[in-house]
This record gives C-alpha cells, structure tokens and sequence, in this order.
C-alpha cells in the first residue's frame, strides 16, 4: 500500500513540475518593451526597453535602426525626458544624466559646453522632465530642482536669470512637467504652474478634485484628477476645460493631445491624430509633429503629420544584445553600493511569443506517462507474487 501511495505522489509531483515548466516558458517569452519608457522631442526620440537599455533615432527617418545608448558602466535606465534639443535620463541607483545643447546651461553641469556623450549631474533622483532649454529633477525627499533657461521665470525661483547647475526650488513635490517655457508641479493634490502665461497657459486654480497627472505642452497644459476628469487649458483658454473622463495618462506636444483611458484606449485630438484605433496603448508621448506610443504587447509605435502609423520598435528587436556597435564611453558617475552589474536576457525565438511552451509541455507529459505505465507493470508483478 506505501509503494502505490509512493507513486501516486510521484506523477502527481511529475505532472506539477511540467505545470511550472510551462508557466516559466510562458513568463521568460513576454517581449522585453512592454515596460518601455518614451519620449520625442523636436528632433529625436527615445526608448527604454525592458532590460532597460536606452535607446535613439531620428525623428525624420521611420525606418532608421534605433541606436542603443549604454549610460556609465551598463547601469539600467528607469527614465527619460527629451528636451527640444537635450536629453535627460534616469538610471535605477537614482542618477540623473544630460547630454545635447547646453546654450543656456539645461544640462545642470555649471557652465553652457555642449556634450556629446551622457554626462552625470547629480544623485537621488526619482522624477524628472525636460523642456525647451531647461531642465527639472525631483529627488526622493520629494524636493524639487530646476536650472537651464529662465527668460520667463519657468524655474520658479523668483527671477529672469538662467541656473546653470540644479536649484531648490520647493519641497512636497510630488510630480513635475516642464513645457516650451511654463511649468507645472503637483504639490499635497493641487496643481502649482509657473512661468510664460501667454494664452493661460498657467490657468486659474479652479481644479477643485485632488490631481494624479500632469503634462505641460508648447502652449496648453493639462491635468487628471482623482476621478479621472482631464482637464485642458491654454491655447487662449485661460480656465481649465472639462474635457474628458476615465483618464489615467495625458501627453500634450506641440498642438497635439494624446491620453489613454482606464480601458488603455488611446485617444488623440489637434494636429496629429493616429489613423487607427489603438486599444491597448500601455505608455504615450506627443512631441512636435511626431508621435510615439507603446501597446501592450511591446511593440513601439510612431507616426507623424506626414507619416501614417507604423511600428517602429518591437521589445524583441529592442533587446541589448542587438547592439552592433560600441557607442562612445560616457563619464561615469560616483560608484555607490547600491551599484548593481548590468544583466541582460536575449530571446533567441525570433516571434518571443511563448515559443517553447509547448515542446516542454509534450516533454512532462511524455515523461508522466512512461513513468505510470512502468509503476502500473510493477504493481501488478506485486499483485501476482
């Protein structure tokens, strides 16, 4: 009677180990940009794919291979906000990085030399936002710092005078949203907004609902309350505008709003709207006449006032280990013990959509039942002597 109870526990453990065999295929086989982070500017768009490893093209060229961008020493990117020409990125031990036009000191580095190659600014960095010529960080006290332009006072700290290194300008900042030369910030639920307000860019404070989301754009700006209700003002309205409801993401570029509903549905209004019905879009980003957006599964999506909707990126092809090219050496930030090496995972299947699963599967199965047969031979034999 143990030796039938021993293998009836012993398929029962067979069968159970080529359960989990199948659902780990099915998990290591999720494309890799499903977790990406975008943003377009003015000229070039970025993407972090789910190794996070960062990633660039041209905006003019739809069918130009993105180029991988390794930040320090291979560390993975968490974030990234493109300016109209300079780029800011967020790794995961909370360092910030800029490269690109430092004219008017946007990149935070103390002086206005262009740079090349990523450039480390400064640490504990959880949140950040890029706009025309200036730059904005929030750090894990929830302080926030801004430097770069200033001709309009969109840094917030009571004067016209460019910052060339990163300023305090409050604490309690809980998001933030640089735009063409206004910002926005949410502070304890209410929506704080400063600099150019020409057209009412910076509205009137009537939002009543506490706000989640934010986004300045060229000359609008926007917010989602608690409830979901988007709101939209500038452009000549100086009120916020009811405008939508059921929002959780907003992105406004240059004439351009995009937002996506609780049921992941992207939705676009003004001069570039997507020319196909997206259900599933996970992260958006508007920019000057280029759209990005990712859907759910990985695929990276772009489109223009002069170019349709077309995938541009897929998390598969968007994998670290597809890069043919060393890119420049960049200057490294100081080490810390929060350090952690770089890891990657390639998928060798072409398609990644759970190829695998199933020879696995076959091969338990296959295993389950020899097994049985030959318990099944044995016990008779017992029965018999």
């Amino acid at each position: 009677m143990k030796f039938k109870r021993f293998v009836a526990t012993t398929l029962v453990l067979i069968m159970a180990l080529g359960l989990v065999g199948i659902s780990t295929t099915l998990a290591e086989g999720r494309v890799d940009g499903v977790n990406a982070t975008i943003a377009t500017g003015a000229h070039s768009s970025y993407m972090i794919d789910g190794n996070g490893v960062l990633w660039m093209w041209d905006n003019n060229a739809f069918d130009a291979e993105p180029t991988p961008m390794p930040i320090g020493d291979g560390v993975r990117m968490i974030g990234v906000a493109h300016g109209t020409d300079h780029t800011i990125a967020l790794d995961e031990n909370g360092n910030l990085w800029a490269w690109g036009n430092n004219a008017r000191g946007q990149l935070g580095l103390g002086d206005t030399t262009n740079r090349h190659i990523p450039t480390f600014v400064m640490g504990d960095v959880v949140a950040l936002s890029a706009g025309n010529g200036f730059s904005a960080a929030i750090t894990t006290e929830y302080r926030l710092y801004m430097w770069g332009a200033n001709g309009s006072g969109q840094l917030g700290v009571g004067d016209n005078v460019d910052r060339l290194e990163p300023t305090f300008v409050m604490h309690d900042v809980s998001a933030v949203s640089a735009g063409d030369s206004h910002a926005l910030t949410i502070v304890n639920g209410e929506v704080l907004a400063w600099g150019n307000d020409s057209g009412g860019r910076l509205g009137d404070g009537t939002i009543t609902n506490a706000v989640v989301a934010i986004s300045a754009g060229h000359t609008q700006s926007a917010a989602i309350d608690s409830e979901g209700v988007l709101f939209l003002w500038g452009g000549g309205v100086l009120s916020p505008v009811f405008s939508a409801v059921g929002a959780v993401q907003v992105s406004l570029g240059a004439g351009q709003t995009m937002w996506v509903d609780v049921d992941d549905n992207l939705h676009t209004w003004g001069a570039n709207p997507i020319d196909f019905i997206m259900d599933n879009a996970i992260a958006i980003s508007a920019g000057v006449d280029h759209s990005l957006a990712v859907d759910a599964y990985g695929n990276l999506w772009a489109w223009s006032i002069w170019e349709s909707a077309t995938i541009i990126a897929t998390g598969v092809m968007m994998s670290h280990d597809d890069a043919t090219e060393d890119p420049p050496s960049t200057t490294e930030a100081p080490t810390t013990e929060s350090t952690t090496p770089y890891e990657h995972h390639h998928n060798d299947t072409p398609e990644n959509e759970g190829g695998g699963a199933i020879p696995v599967f076959v091969i338990y199965v296959a295993v389950a039942l020899m097994v049985g047969l030959v318990a099944i031979l044995i016990i008779k034999r017992k029965g018999k002597s």
